[in-house]
């Protein structure tokens, strides 16, 4: 999707509702990748046109609002921004505590739906996917062993955990595997889904 377009969505959803979360673009009739409804949310906190409370952006300065439309907005600060964030990810350094472990991300998330099956054990596929939606476009966080064979023939760019002991098995008795393919804004995504579930996820 053109940033322009989503700069207009965006605007013009927080014009009418007054607050949005990037969860809610994230799906129809919106369908804006997370990547990008933070990028321009991200731009209006700055702007000092939205204010962020938790998850929630909440529109405080209309006026200030349509500074996302100026394309002659400074690159640089946000280029600033942007830098460290992909450094942080590219080492893969960011370690989270589940359960009393360290863990990277996606480990993190595998274990968080493993823990969830454990305690729910008449879950099915079809209510796991609705509890953990699919964040991640393409892959989605949970899938059944075969669907994601297909979206991850080459064994040697494994896209999901299809290791045996990382396999988890629902009551409907589907083999499911856990996307390993997190990057940070999906991953806070879960952290909100693992709150409300009152599972507890820390920083290291």
């Amino acid at each position: 999707m053109q940033i322009s377009e989503v700069r207009k969505i965006i605007y013009n959803e927080l014009k009418k509702k007054k607050s949005i979360t990037a969860q809610i673009l994230n799906y129809t009739p919106y369908n804006i990748p997370f990547i990008q409804s933070y990028g321009v949310l991200a731009h209006l906190v700055e702007l000092g046109a939205v204010e962020k409370n938790d998850r929630i952006y909440i529109l405080i300065d209309e006026k200030k609002a349509l500074g996302i439309f100026n394309d002659k907005v400074p690159a640089k600060p946000e280029i600033k921004k942007v830098k460290p964030v992909t450094v942080v990810q590219s080492r893969n350094t960011s370690k989270y505590v589940f359960e009393k472990i360290k863990r990277s991300k996606s480990q993190t998330v595998l274990h968080l739906v493993k823990a969830y099956v454990r305690d729910n054990k008449d879950i099915t596929f079809k209510q796991l996917e609705k509890i953990f939606p699919p964040l991640i476009k393409c892959f989605g966080v949970v899938n059944t062993i075969e669907q994601a064979r297909l979206l991850s023939p080459d064994p040697k760019r494994a896209r999901y955990f299809f290791k045996e002991e990382h396999i988890i098995t629902t009551k409907d008795k589907q083999r499911v595997v856990v996307c390993n393919q997190f990057v940070y804004s999906a991953f806070l995504e879960v952290l909100v889904i693992a709150k409300d579930l009152g599972y507890v996820v820390t920083p290291e």
